[in-house]
This record gives structure tokens, sequence and C-alpha cells, in this order.
């Protein structure tokens, strides 16, 4: 029985089985178990009326970015373009009520909206991540890459520890605390949820964290239906397949450190000529693209998101740089925030932290820690970004200078690193790859909620010192902002622990 709960999402194996057997048996099982699903649940946020609606979902987060993709996954196998505009349909709702400034759905279990002090749970940001996957390849729409890109490179390690022993159930694009009582969501309020531990009250995040990368890798490269292969995402790797209609083996290598790198370079690898079409991914927020073949410009304009087709005749050792220019640019959030973006990274302030490890964890172990971070330095800021003072904001490359200095560029110019990031741990900021330095002011009155006695409906009344994240400060606390203008360090979000990534801004 596969048409209740959670049992509908073994309509994804049968497909991948029948996609690898032919097996018509379990392509018939899986349409069947689709129709009864429909059939037996036609109210529910995930059936195929109510994708194909306006309606807003209201779902359990996790139940709703599973569901939602089984359509697509049916029409890969099927043909049948109504399954597709289903869960097209279901994701661009999602966009509109639900996604976070990290491409992640809100999603304290079910579904939050946009509201500033929004999390969601890691087992979102992985399933959210898998479910786009097939959007991408029901549609061959790079806009879906791009959305993926955003959920791997930001929310995803921004909810793990660096050395990946500690995690949090839920994590958000602000977080000011993340201990034992920060939890501020009405699921487990004023418990561990937001806190970094190897089980952070579910066992259902650590295990689904570790598929994130995994299913990135997957869907590095992808075949063309009609011949071709494309790189769908960036990252150093290489892919082997048999090329044109004779079938020639070939192999083409990726270098690069994007997405701190703006520069992505591919060799081909093959023992005779090969004529094939290559299809080069072109990020949506790139606005000067350039490819350069064997140190020739391909062409005077590439298309600004979406992909660049190459069709020619490869032979071995012909070099392909693609170079996607990354801008720092501003993106206006709900609830008037506003965040600072340069190409794929979401940038963050790192609020100082003061760290102890919580012996009373019986879920942790000394190889596997669990951790209580409060706030050790200020991180009540607005940016000063309708300001004169913004068009001095810089990019900065940390020991990337000569004889490891530093490089200073201004964030409207175009800012390149040339040194390779081999051998280092940039997620953890071993050393930091990029940041950000901008003016903003500080807000004396956007404090963190601080509560002696909490109440929830599980475990009652409790008593003690609960520390928690505020909401971004109305008209009035910003309005007694300060006028002095300091200068911020923004990081890569997913270097961060303790951080803000949805700033309020002031005009100066």
């Amino acid at each position: 029985e596969h048409a209740d709960g959670r049992n509908f999402c073994n309509v994804e194996i049968m497909l991948w089985i029948y996609g690898q057997t032919g097996g018509r048996r379990l392509l018939d099982l899986a349409r069947a178990s689709q129709a009864a699903f429909n059939r037996r649940h036609p109210d529910a946020a995930s059936s195929l009326r109510r994708m194909l609606s306006r309606a807003p979902a209201r779902d359990h987060g996790v139940n709703y970015s599973e569901l939602s993709k089984l359509p697509a996954i049916l029409f890969l196998h099927t043909g049948r373009r109504k399954l597709l505009r289903a869960s097209v349909n279901a994701w661009r709702k999602l966009s509109r009520d639900h996604i976070l400034v990290d491409g992640v759905p809100s999603s304290t279990e079910h579904l939050k909206g946009h509201d500033s002090n929004a999390a969601h749970e890691t087992c979102v940001i992985a399933d959210a991540a898998w479910s786009l996957g097939y959007l991408l390849m029901g549609t061959g729409d790079a806009a879906y890459a791009d959305w993926i890109e955003n959920i791997v490179f930001n929310a995803a390690p921004g909810a793990v520890l660096p050395d990946f022993k500690a995690l949090q159930y839920f994590s958000s694009p602000n977080q000011v605390v993340a201990d034992a009582t920060a939890n501020h969501h009405a699921h487990g309020f004023g418990w561990a949820h937001m806190s970094y531990r190897p089980n952070p009250a579910t066992e259902c995040c650590p295990g689904n964290v570790t598929r994130i990368v995994p299913n990135y890798a997957a869907r590095l490269w992808m075949e063309r239906p009609r011949g071709g292969i494309a790189a769908t995402l960036y990252g150093p790797s290489s892919v082997t397949f048999r090329a044109g209609q004779a079938g020639i083996p070939a192999t083409i290598e990726e270098e690069t450190d994007y997405p701190f790198s703006e520069k992505i370079t591919f060799t081909i690898r093959s023992r005779r000529p090969v004529t094939f079409p290559l299809f080069l991914r072109i990020p949506g927020w790139c606005r000067r693209p350039r490819l350069l073949i064997n140190r020739e410009k391909f062409a005077d304009a590439l298309p600004r998101g979406g992909f660049v087709e190459i069709r020619r005749r490869f032979h071995d050792g012909d070099r392909l740089e693609l170079e996607l220019p990354m801008d720092v640019r501003f993106e206006r959030q709900p609830g008037g925030g506003l965040s600072v973006r340069r190409g794929p990274l979401l940038f963050a302030l790192p609020i100082p932290e003061r760290c102890r490890r919580d012996r009373r964890d019986k879920r942790s172990s000394d190889e596997f820690p669990a951790w209580n971070i409060r706030p050790a330095g200020p991180w009540n800021y607005a940016l000063a970004a309708f300001s004169r003072h913004w068009k001095n904001a810089e990019v900065y490359f940390p020991n990337i200078g000569k004889n490891g200095g530093q490089v200073f560029q201004s964030a409207f110019a175009k800012a390149t690193a040339d040194k390779s990031l081999e051998n280092s741990f940039p997620w953890a900021g071993r050393p930091m790859p990029v940041v950000l330095r901008v003016p903003a002011v500080r807000v004396p009155g956007w404090r963190a909620r601080r509560l002696k006695v909490i109440h929830d409906k599980w475990h009652g009344t409790r008593r003690g010192d609960f520390l928690m994240t505020p909401p971004l400060p109305n008209e009035r606390v910003l309005g007694k902002a300060s006028r002095k203008v300091e200068w911020l360090t923004l990081v890569p979000y997913g270097c961060t622990q303790l951080r803000i990534a949805v700033f309020p801004a002031v005009t100066l």
C-alpha cells in the first residue's frame, strides 16, 4: 500500500528502479499509487488538484517538499505534461508564500510564511534541493539550478558546524543565539531545536543532512534529451560519456573554486575528434558572462539566465574558460529587510560567539559534542544602504595578494581573486574566501528577547534564562538608530553560526 502519508514517497523508488530495469510492473504501480492518493486525499496540499490551484500550501514542510516532486518524476517516465505543471506550480506557490532568503521554505514543522524571524528544518534544506533537481530535469529551466545553488551554498552549510559533527534542527537567516533554550518557534518553544548538536531533538535531520552534497554532485552534469551534455551545476568534477552519433568516448574535466571564484575551466579529453553540443549554464544573477574557447572569444554576448550552446567539433585538449562576474547586489526581503549577495553567495554578519559545551546533553559525546552558543559582541546593526557611504563598500580577499597580503576592491567594480583555494577549508573560514566591508549603524533598541518564564503545551511552565532571536525592528525602534557609521565585515552565510543575513536598512 503506497497511497497514504509518507508511503506515497515510495513512488520515487519505484520509478528509479523502473528507469534502471524497464520493468513495467513498477511503472504501473507508481501510476496506480498516484491515482489512489489523489482519489483518497483530494484536499491534501500535495494532491494534484491542490498543486495545480492557486491555494497556498499550509502542509508539513518536509511532507510537501517531498510529495510535490512526485508528479515531476512521473512526468519524466510518462511524458504527461499536466504532472510536470503540477510540480512547477507547487514550487511557484512555495516561492510566493514561504521561501526565505536562502532559498528554503520556512518550515518549523509546518510551512510558516515569509516572517523575518522564520526558520526552516534541516530536513527541508535537503528535500528542497533534492526536489528542485527533478524540476530542473523536467523543464530544463536553469532558474532551478540557481535556486539549488542558493540552498546548497548558503542554507546547508549554515545549518551544520564545519566539522560536520553537529547540526541544527531549525536554522534561520537571522539567529543571534543557538543554545539549549533558544528556539523561539511554537514547535519546541524554549528548547534546543536551534542549537548545534549531533541530535538536536530529532533523528531525521542527522540522517537527511548527509544527502545534500551527494544530491548536488549527482546533478552537476546532465544529458540532453536530443543529444549533448549540460553543465547544470558547477563544481570541480569530470564526466565521461559517449558523444555524437558514433558514440565516441569523451571526458570533460572541470576545474574551479566556484562559488568563491568567478572562473570555471573545462578541458576536453578524447582520443578522436568528436562533434557534440555542450551546454553551459549562465546564472540569472550574472550580467556580463564571458566564454573563451582555446583563448578565443566565443560570442560577443551570452544569454543572461539559461544555457549557452556550444556545438562544434572538439579535439583532445580543447579548453573552455567560462567567466561569471559576481556583482554585489541588494535584495529586498519581506518585512522591510535587506540582504546582500555576491554571485550565488548570500552574505551575513558573523556575530562574535561565546561557545560552551553542553555536557548535560545525553545524546552527545566527547567525539560528537553539543554546544551552547550565545553572542559575545554587538549584532544589532542596520545597513546604511541608502547613503553616500555605500559607494565605498569593498570586496576583500584575505591573504590572496602578493606575499600573502590583502586585496581590497570596490564592491561596484570588477573584483577577482586569482589564487586557488586548493588545500584550504573555505566553509570554516580557513582562510575566509571573500568578505565584504559595508557601512552600517547600530540600532540600540533592537535587542534579543529575554524571558524568565515560558509556557508551552507539552511541558507546561518552565523558569530560567531564555534568550531568543528577535524579529526585525519596527519603524519606531529603527528611527532611534545611531547616526554614527561603522564598517561591518560580512562573510559568506555558510561560514557562520550566529549571524544576521536579513538586515534592517536606514537612509542617512
